[in-house]
């Protein structure tokens, strides 16, 4: 009950409000967690500081002092291209990263935000083919931003969506054809170099 107390201060927007409760209600919290929470409130309510500095968590630094290249860069693990993980979603290479990312804040509408935690937002959206696990296409994508912002924290493809809370952005899709490629084996590239005689 208490942590759905302090989850109503922060969407309200009282922030001060929410402090109070979170030090009163240490508990409630893991101590990693208390700590970024509790950063994020100071911030806004201009009780920060500590200065961002590279060697920080990810997320810290963002809470400091939002980078949208540092965001850039934290996604590349969700990239196929960057990802050796076979288990894990990645956005295909023909994902067209730069429009999507130019289109996102347009998009990002209230209305189809989830807030299932204290410090983030996450919208869904669909986009046939933008992604893959293993050999199986994946259809839509998440992003999450700090709360009620457009700040973006991170951003991969997911299997599981609400089809009627995803915003559809098919109209960036480009209607390629998206083929399942593999990698030739060392056998099949001596064959190919070396063709039979006969």
């Amino acid at each position: 009950m208490l942590y759905h107390a302090i989850r109503l201060k922060f969407l309200e927007n009282e922030y001060e409000s929410a402090y109070e409760k979170i030090l009163e209600n240490k508990n409630l919290f893991q101590s990693e967690i208390l700590e970024i929470t509790l950063l994020y409130l100071q911030k806004k309510l201009g009780q920060t500081i500590e200065k961002r500095n590279n060697q920080m968590r990810y997320l810290k630094r963002q809470i400091l002092q939002y980078d949208y290249q540092d965001f850039k860069k934290h996604i590349f693990k969700h990239l196929q291209e960057f990802s050796n993980d076979k288990e894990q979603t990645v956005f295909r290479r023909e994902f067209p990263l730069e429009s999507v990312l130019e289109k996102l804040p347009q998009n990002m509408e209230e209305q189809n935000r989830f807030t299932t935690n204290l410090l983030t937002d996450i919208y869904q959206f669909q986009f046939d083919n933008c992604g893959l696990m293993g050999y199986k296409n994946i259809n839509a994508f998440e992003v999450v931003a700090l709360h009620n912002t457009q700040d973006l924290i991170t951003m991969y493809p997911v299997k599981e969506y609400s089809k009627e809370h995803a915003i559809d952005l098919n109209h960036l899709n480009e209607e390629k054809e998206f083929t399942l490629t593999r990698r030739p084996s060392q056998i099949e590239k001596f064959n190919h170099r070396y063709p039979k005689i006969s």
